[in-house]
């Protein structure tokens, strides 16, 4: 029922306007959907939380609502996911929101950047000729690193190339349909499309047909041995700097954007590398560079025998400690000296 006071306006076309944004504003109330209740006692929990650590500013209580705060956001990201597979699912040609969403899937919001200079100031228009330029700043930027041993890349790469040609131990598992689909929906609906231009969006509106097509090409490519050239390359985009002027090759970060294939793929071969590895309960330190060097850090020091005592051994990346609780000294010294002889 349309609202009361407006059986007191004259005004036809004022009327209809308001007709107009009263009936929109109930539609959209309909079709939005709620939260769901453990959200909002999640979001409930954390305001109350930023409350406490406001009122008494301790590292418990801060510590607590820094927490919250990242459930909220990892619960919220899960419901849009959630809602957006819901949206594809559910939508049909004559939904008002189809063809806008067909729109948006298929529009490029890339924008290229103006006309750049280069350093002997000529003037470059043509796009190709931009992502010339900018190529030929960043391998300026990026030197080659000549101090390195010739004889000891020899030695490493012949030992690649001969670890490769061996058979493999033991077969792997076969990966399965649930394990892809879980995977793809957990994946972030705002991240950028590589070369072949298939987003996250689209792969989350993948069938089963074609979800089972994935599948055998990841156990073809785990089968021998094989990670495809085309899920390697990149598109390299470059992002202004700010404060610097946008006429200069240099004033552009390179941001690489892989295929989401390609990640889809890494990221079920990093599950599985980490189903074979323990993390110790005590450690410390952290490496540096590529997520994989955890997995060998990991596969490094788990070789590493524990003490048989009750001395715990912390490992750090550059050194290795005891940690044992006494109250005489006589008993402490005897038991660190055990646990050390026990490591060598």
């Amino acid at each position: 029922m349309p609202p009361a006071h407006m059986c007191c306006i004259h005004d036809s076309r004022e009327s209809v306007a308001i007709h107009f944004a009263y009936f929109r504003r109930q539609n959209t109330i309909k079709t939005r959907k709620k939260l769901p209740r453990d959200v909002k006692e999640l979001i409930k929990a954390k305001n109350a939380a930023l409350r406490q650590a406001s009122k008494y500013p301790t590292c418990e209580n801060r510590s607590h609502a820094h927490t919250l705060q990242r459930k909220v956001r990892d619960r919220i990201q899960d419901v849009r996911n959630d809602n957006w597979s819901d949206l594809i699912v559910e939508i049909k040609p004559c939904h008002k929101a189809f063809w806008g969403l067909t729109k948006a899937l298929k529009t490029e919001k890339a924008l290229l950047p103006p006309t750049l200079r280069k350093i002997h100031n000529s003037i470059v228009f043509d796009g190709l000729e931009k992502a010339e330029c900018l190529a030929d700043s960043i391998e300026q930027q990026c030197s080659e690193n000549l101090s390195f041993d010739v004889e000891h890349v020899r030695r490493v790469e012949e030992e690649v190339r001969r670890r490769v040609t061996l058979p493999p131990k033991g077969d792997l598992d076969p990966i399965t349909q649930d394990e892809i689909s879980k995977h793809i929906k957990a994946l972030k609906i705002r991240k950028g499309p590589g070369e072949n231009i298939i987003s996250s969006k689209v792969l989350k509106c993948f069938s089963a047909p074609l979800v089972a097509l994935l599948v055998t090409i990841f156990n073809a490519c785990i089968k021998n041995c094989y990670f495809p050239i085309a899920l390697k390359e990149a598109v390299v985009i470059g992002i202004p700097k700010p404060g610097k002027p946008r006429n200069l090759p240099a004033s552009y970060r390179p941001i690489s954007l892989l295929s989401i294939l390609g990640k889809l793929f890494e990221k079920t071969l990093k599950t599985r590398l980490s189903e074979h590895l323990i993390v110790r309960p005590i450690r410390a330190g952290l490496p540096q560079g590529s997520t994989l060097f955890s997995l060998l850090y990991s596969g490094y020091v788990n070789n590493i025998s524990r003490p048989k005592t009750d001395v715990q051994l912390a490992l750090f990346a550059d050194d290795t400690a005891l940690f044992l609780r006494s109250n005489c000294f006589r008993n402490t010294l005897p038991r660190s000296q055990r646990a050390i002889d026990e490591q060598k």
